[in-house]
């Protein structure tokens, strides 16, 4: 079996750590995922639609611009 050594500030601060920190801390870092990944996708699925029209509404115009 092999002994994995251990870097001295990570054992520092486990043992300065309380034990209930460790699932709360995780706890509230996978909410602010979430929240930000859903702020994220919420903003960038009306930012494409805008940008779908406004492609779409400058191509018409150049389509009636040039016609013959």
């Amino acid at each position: 079996m092999s002994v994995v050594l251990l870097n001295p500030a990570i054992v520092t601060i486990s043992r300065k750590l309380p034990l209930q920190s460790v699932p709360v801390v995780s706890f509230v870092v996978l909410i602010a995922a979430a929240v930000l990944l859903v702020g994220y996708f919420w903003f960038q699925n009306p930012q494409q639609a805008v940008n779908k029209f406004a492609t779409q509404s400058i191509e018409a115009e150049a389509d009636q611009l040039y016609l013959p």
